[in-house]
């Protein structure tokens, strides 16, 4: 049997997308035909990357926040609103962040991984 190759697709900026990689990293890591995670992110985000890794590690698992990691989750995830007050609330902080995984490969934008898929 012959397996292909698969990575999963996100947009980083979206806090929502940590419960993703949450699921797909548990679930589907270990998978050797799992290449990686590739993420549509601006270049040169490194320290964005180490900050959302520091905030995920300290917090995982909480489900009330104060205004401290409500001000930190702004600044990491752009996006960050009420509907994703809500999961937190529900579910937890995820464990992992959108910029876990070491096998992530990062483009700028969706055309950028159409031309690199081809």
């Amino acid at each position: 049997m012959v397996s292909k190759e698969f990575y999963l697709v996100i947009e980083s900026s979206w806090f929502t997308y940590c419960y993703l990689v949450d699921t797909w990293l548990e679930r589907l890591g270990d998978f050797s035909n799992f290449k990686g995670i590739i993420a549509i992110e601006k270049p040169g985000s490194e320290r964005l990357h180490a900050e959302r890794e520091a905030f995920h590690r300290e917090y995982a698992g909480r489900t009330q926040l104060n205004e401290d990691m409500r001000n930190s989750l702004h600044k990491l995830y752009p996006g960050f609103e009420e509907p994703e007050k809500a999961m937190i609330h529900l579910f937890g902080i995820s464990k992992y962040s959108t910029s876990s995984y070491a096998k992530t490969i990062y483009f700028p934008n969706v055309i950028a991984v159409l031309i690199w898929v081809r």
